[in-house]
């Protein structure tokens, strides 16, 4: 691939990677109960190894460019995902909200210059609507008395921290897509 991709657009310039590989069924195959193992290494093959493969070579190419030059020479990488990560997959929605054409002039705009400012940002998409997501932050931080927890000492620290967590809240965020356009 990374042959045949310097033959095409020159060895000089790799500007853009957009990493938009993914696989799903039409049944529930996020949740473990329901996949054999081959369905989940084909997912890690797909989902991970696609993507690191090409972003590994990106990147080196960048690097290589940048010693060249004597400096910083910087291009850009997307990765896409289906927002099933967040909210958990029931099987397909279907292509209405979720179309490529949706998800296209974000990834456009993306590769854009008028995206240089754009970095290590997570975007959503459905249907006409972008939304920007801040990114994980800290809850809670607990210590260790000792060097290294104890079970009755996570126990006295985690479980009422989950006790007080409202009932079915998860790392989910299905408000995701209840939002609506306007």
């Amino acid at each position: 691939m990374r042959a045949a991709v310097l033959h095409e657009f020159g060895r000089e310039k790799l500007d853009t990677l957009v990493n938009n590989a993914g696989i799903l069924r039409d049944r529930m195959v996020f949740m473990v109960f329901s996949m054999s193992e081959e369905e989940w290494d084909a997912v890690i093959r797909v989902h991970l190894k696609g993507h690191f493969n090409t972003t590994r070579f990106a990147a080196a190419h960048g690097r290589q460019r940048s010693k060249a030059a004597g400096k910083p020479v910087y291009g850009r990488i997307v990765n896409t995902s289906s927002e099933a990560f967040l909210t958990g997959s029931a099987g397909q929605r279907g292509l209405d909200p979720l179309a490529p054409e949706h998800v296209a002039p974000l990834v456009g705009y993306l590769a854009s210059p008028a995206a240089a400012g754009v970095n290590d940002r997570l975007f959503v998409v459905h249907g006409g609507m972008v939304t920007a997501l801040d990114r994980p932050r800290v809850q809670a931080k607990y210590d260790s008395e000792r060097e290294t927890f104890t079970y009755d000492e996570l126990d006295a620290l985690l479980t009422p921290h989950s006790d007080g967590r409202p009932a079915g809240e998860t790392f989910a965020a299905t408000e995701v897509l209840a939002l609506e356009r306007g």
